[in-house]
């Protein structure tokens, strides 16, 4: 195989194993979500981040290669793996394009994970808004007359809230 093409067959790996560990961080963040763990989530999030921009090199270079590749075959920019793949020998061909379904796959498991996980922080956010909301309403100001015959007043359930937490 031409060394071109090896070059894109390694970065399809190595973007798999990738987005296989931003997975595994989003599994981790629905278990965080559902233990409540704001912290843990934040800290899954940032390493989420570290690893997108490790994607984004070898993203950057893979549109270089297919670029390079379709331009020597008199194809026209962006072309898909198949249209590339296409004027290789069988095995070859067969390897790029099962590591780009594979690299589809685990996409398509992210986004679907990212998106069960996006709803349950929503109900999360929903359901501390109603506490929060109860809590604030359960406060009142009741007043009265002291033993020296003054009106007093004082608050009843008073709430405080860290509006830094």
């Amino acid at each position: 195989m031409h060394h071109t093409f090896l070059k894109l067959e390694s970065i399809l790996a190595d973007e798999t194993i990738l987005y296989h560990e931003i997975y595994n961080l989003e599994k981790e963040k629905t278990e965080a979500a559902v233990g409540k763990k704001g912290a843990l989530i934040q800290e899954l999030s940032a390493n989420q981040e570290k690893l997108l921009f490790k994607i984004e090199t070898l993203e950057t270079e893979r549109v270089k290669i297919i670029d390079l590749i379709s331009a020597k075959n008199d194809m026209k920019p962006g072309s898909t793996l198949s249209e590339i793949t296409a004027g290789i020998d069988s095995d070859s061909s067969s390897r790029i394009m099962r590591s780009g379904t594979e690299l589809k796959n685990v996409i398509i498991k992210l986004r679907d994970k990212q998106e069960s996980n996006k709803k349950l922080l929503q109900d999360n956010i929903e359901f501390f808004e109603i506490l929060i909301s109860d809590l604030k309403n359960s406060s009142s100001l009741k007043s009265g007359y002291g033993s020296d015959g003054k009106e007093k007043s004082r608050v009843v359930n008073p709430v405080l809230f860290n509006t830094k937490a």
